[in-house]
């Protein structure tokens, strides 16, 4: 298993990097971004800077957030994929590429209308889900309407909505752990980690979702099981270092290959393992 983590953490270290600036004039069209109504109701509105992967074709193939107000990564994400590029080439060769995308989002951003809308319970369970998180409700209230969106998501038809759905498992997955809730919370972080074992996402991504498994392994002591998804963050998290363009991107990778190995440190004493663990404490004193 090990072995196809590491085969699959190279591939994603393979793509050029591209400069923001660059990327934009590669770009086939230009167009604003249109924003869903849910999130226009909470008129939260700003940049969102995204990561895209391209492919040799121009197709944008996957997406990963960076940043921005939460009420808008959906429809961040949504937009960033429907991208297309003039291929990039090297040495006359075209060649998968990354970049960063800053996608702005107004009170005059255009209305997004979908073709296939999603059904009416489950745009009702996402509203419920962001308004707790914005009111900051109580970590049950939260945890309840935020893993009803994510059954319902579950229910629906695989479709192109990897990114999307890894978010959602792993968000109710972390509202559950914070509830007190391991065994419920696993089921959701098995969700998201089906999804990152398939190939549908990238090394940051994919990094998460083994993190917040073994946050929940070790709340439920399974800590061989635990040791062993945070040998897989960590090839992940240094995948995805591998293809950062900014120095504050790089920071923030490293910060967080820091804290994972950090924590995996923390585990190995516990299971008793504490060469390993020094190990892991000496590759984390030199990030």
């Amino acid at each position: 298993m090990l072995s196809s983590v590491c085969s699959s953490a190279q591939s994603v270290a393979n793509p050029v990097l591209i400069d923001s600036a660059t990327a934009h004039q590669h770009l086939t069209q230009h167009r604003l971004a249109p924003i869903s109504p849910t999130a226009k109701s909470f008129g939260t509105f700003g940049d969102y800077t995204v990561q895209v992967f391209i492919d040799t074709a121009g197709k944008v193939t996957s997406a990963t957030a960076l940043s921005g107000p939460q009420s808008l990564q959906f429809d961040a994400l949504r937009f960033a994929r429907t991208l297309t590029y003039t291929p990039f080439t090297k040495d006359g060769q075209p060649v998968i590429a990354t970049t960063v995308v800053t996608i702005p989002f107004g009170p005059n951003s255009p209305k997004y209308t979908d073709p296939q809308p999603w059904p009416q319970e489950l745009q009702d369970a996402q509203a419920d889900c962001l308004d707790a998180k914005l009111k900051k409700a109580a970590p049950a209230d939260i945890a309840k309407k935020c893993t009803a969106l994510a059954d319902a998501l579950y229910k629906l038809p695989m479709n192109d909505d990897f990114v999307n759905r890894r978010i959602t498992y792993l968000d109710a997955a972390t509202d559950l752990l914070l509830n007190k809730q391991p065994k419920e919370a696993l089921v959701q972080a098995d969700r998201a980690t089906a999804l990152v074992e398939q190939g549908h996402d990238d090394g940051e991504g994919s990094a998460w979702a083994y993190l917040v498994r073994a946050e929940i392994e070790a709340a439920l002591n399974q800590l061989p099981a635990a040791n062993l998804d945070l040998t897989k963050a960590e090839t992940f998290q240094r995948a995805a270092m591998e293809i950062v363009q900014s120095d504050t991107l790089k920071t923030k990778y490293s910060a967080t290959l820091k804290s994972i190995l950090t924590y995996h440190a923390k585990l190995l004493k516990a299971s008793g393992n504490t060469a390993a663990a020094q190990i892991k404490l000496d590759q984390a004193a030199k990030l």
